[in-house]
């Protein structure tokens, strides 16, 4: 199997993780996308494998989620190179998390360029229209927050459009991708060095069991 690392997110946050791996200059690793239905309804195991069968064969592959991967459990059999990240709140991907959790608290309706490139179908999708909208974003925000991660131009426009639509003022906080590239280079790193790791416990378990006579060795690396 040939060694390189898939980062499976929701479509939402495709480009995202697009432009911090372009940004890296990781060639060994490629993004993956399912469908972004935020849980409605759930991620299935089928869902990831698709997804990333799609981009190729890979040594490792690592999907991260909120409430659309929550229920997923153990990968099943012939998925065991599938790792779950899941996170309280997919915003937590793009900054701090006491941050995010803050403009929630305070009534932010938090938005991505993705979310937004697509918002009129979505609010559609809702049951929305141009008079009930408003009602029902405004029940429960006081204001949107665009956590703008700059990979979309349109994304100016996109949020003034939205905001006159649902009738509540924004505000935009430009996070960037620096957030998102630390954590997956944190990931990125852990996989690669896990061929060395596991070559080193091979070459000194018989230097061990040599000093510790039949002393059993155990242990795990933590993927």
């Amino acid at each position: 199997m040939p060694k390189k690392l898939c980062l499976l997110v929701c479509s939402y946050f495709q480009r995202e993780v697009a432009a911090a791996i372009e940004a890296e200059g990781w060639d060994d690793v490629v993004v993956g996308a399912f469908p972004a239905d935020c849980g409605r309804p759930a991620t299935g195991w089928g869902q990831l494998k698709q997804a990333s069968s799609i981009r190729g064969d890979f040594s490792q592959i690592d999907a991260f989620g909120s409430p659309c991967i929550l229920d997923l459990s153990d990968p099943p059999e012939g998925m065991e190179n599938f790792q779950l990240h899941k996170i309280q709140q997919c915003f937590h991907l793009f900054d701090d998390n006491d941050r995010i959790d803050d403009y929630i608290l305070n009534g932010g309706y938090l938005i991505t360029p993705g979310w937004l490139s697509g918002w009129e179908k979505h609010v559609k999708d809702m049951g929305f229209d141009e008079e009930t909208a408003p009602e029902f974003f405004n029940d429960f925000a006081r204001r949107l927050v665009l956590l703008d991660t700059g990979v979309d131009e349109r994304t100016l426009q996109q949020v003034k459009e939205f905001s006159e639509f649902v009738k509540l003022p924004y505000e935009i906080v430009p996070v960037g991708l620096d957030f998102l590239r630390q954590m997956l280079a944190e990931i990125v790193q852990e996989w690669r060095s896990k061929p060395a790791k596991n070559v080193a416990k091979r070459q000194s378990k018989p230097e061990k069991e040599n000093w510790a006579g039949t002393q059993r060795l155990g242990g795990a690396i933590k993927g």
